[in-house]
């Protein structure tokens, strides 16, 4: 039996089509071989999400938005359905995102896994967010410098008004007589202007000359003074090594035994000399106590001796 022409080109584009599908959904991430499950997450606005958007987890895409539809309540709320690759776990933390594929890109779903978080069952409902667009984060940066561009209008607006505008044509009239008038007391004065400055200029030229011959009398007078210091200093360690040196010999002459001060120390003899006198001025001391009749005579009316009385 015959295959017809017809029957060939049918099952041709059918498979064709086939693999065209399924390649197509292979690069956005969707692979048929594994098995997947599903999760669901409820939006007040999809943002423009469609079926078959990638589901995107840190930065990989695991699955893809399978469906989307209106659930029975009166704001209208969508529930999308979320298909993941089996062995991506979610927990009850995890956050699906709708968010942005780039500034050009489309939307996609990104779901932001915390930890620790206790195991989500399948067919569950994941936390939904909607990230602000790139218009909205803009706008919150532009709309302090708008609303200070319009403050700053306003105060130019103000200042121009009318009631200032006499002001500031009265202003603006002073100041082009002002200048006329200076213009004109230049041109008068041009002269003593043009004396003035050739003063200054001789004035620069005699302070040059003034500080060429000033700088050689500072050099000679800094020489002069450190030759001044060196001779101190050299008078004063001269006398400091000579009265060093007098003290070593009267040092030495003192360990040698010389001198009076060398005889105190290692000649004995005054010792003796003094500890006998010690001694016998104790002695003496002793006597007079004992004795003091020898060596003291006192009487109120005077006393004669026996032999002239005889």
């Amino acid at each position: 039996m015959s295959i017809h022409k017809e029957v060939k080109v049918a099952i041709f584009v059918i498979i064709a089509g086939t693999m065209l599908y399924m390649g197509f959904n292979f690069l956005k991430g969707v692979d048929f071989l594994s098995s997947t499950k599903r999760y669901y997450a409820t939006y007040p606005d999809v943002q423009g999400l469609t079926v078959s958007n990638p589901v995107i987890v840190n930065g990989l895409t695991v699955g893809r938005v399978s469906n989307i539809e209106f659930l029975d309540d009166s704001a209208h709320a969508l529930k999308v359905s979320i298909d993941v690759r089996k062995e991506v776990s979610l927990g009850d933390s995890s956050i699906s995102v709708i968010a942005n594929q780039g500034i050009l890109g489309g939307k996609a779903i990104i779901i932001k896994v915390k930890n620790p978080s206790k195991p989500l069952p399948k067919e569950s409902f994941l936390i939904s967010e909607i990230e602000a667009s790139m218009m909205d984060k803009l706008s919150v940066k532009t709309d302090p410098i708008l609303n200070n561009f319009n403050t700053s209008l306003m105060k130019v607006n103000n200042l121009m008004s009318k009631n200032n505008t006499k002001t500031i044509s009265s202003i603006l009239v002073n100041l082009e007589q002002s200048t006329k008038a200076l213009q004109l007391m230049i041109s008068n004065n041009d002269k003593k202007i043009g004396l003035v400055m050739q003063n200054v200029q001789n004035l620069s030229a005699s302070l040059v000359e003034t500080e060429k011959m000033i700088k050689p009398i500072l050099t000679k007078t800094s020489s002069f003074a450190d030759s001044l210091n060196k001779m101190q200093l050299a008078s004063a360690v001269n006398q400091t090594n000579l009265a060093i040196s007098e003290l070593n010999k009267s040092l030495k002459n003192i360990n040698n035994g010389k001198g009076t001060a060398g005889k105190l120390i290692y000649d004995d003899s005054l010792y003796v000399h003094l500890d006998n006198s010690a001694r016998d001025l104790d002695k003496l001391m002793i006597d007079m106590k004992a004795n003091p009749k020898r060596y003291v005579h006192f009487s109120i009316f005077g006393r004669k001796d026996k032999s002239e009385s005889k």
